[in-house]
């Protein structure tokens, strides 16, 4: 009897990490809404708005995955107003949360970290490149 439980609970065991994905799924939904900046009553855009997940390139819409065993993720933005006048980058270390796997990226010039990730923690934010 106590071998039959064993070999149950090993098949089980098998079966749930089976279904538990081994990463993370990051996807880029920030919009040219979310990036517009107001100033004296007028709407700028930035020319680029490059962001980057741990140093990986991601694009509009698209996701990447990145491995559960890492706990910390960083994301880069570069932006670019006025056709290069003023340009800047900052990179935000976020703490992802072992029970959520699905991340969207959001901005916004108005929240003190800029970027955010449904879920995930912000811990540090640090000014790369600024020139104006």
């Amino acid at each position: 009897m106590k071998q039959w439980t064993a070999r149950l609970f090993l098949c089980t065991s098998m079966a749930v990490c089976a279904h538990t994905p081994h990463h993370y799924t990051i996807t880029n939904t920030i919009n040219r809404e979310m990036t517009g900046f107001s100033f004296w009553k007028t709407r700028y855009y930035p020319d680029r708005l490059d962001i980057c997940v741990n140093g990986k390139p991601i694009a509009q819409g698209d996701s990447i995955e990145i491995p559960a065993s890492d706990k910390k993720m960083t994301v880069r933005y570069d932006y670019s107003f006025a056709g290069g006048f003023r340009t800047g980058a900052k990179e935000v270390t976020f703490e992802l949360n072992s029970q959520k796997k699905d991340y969207q990226l959001n901005f916004s010039w108005q929240d003190k970290w800029r970027i955010s990730a449904d879920g995930a923690l912000p811990l540090e934010v640090k000014r790369m490149r600024y020139k104006a």
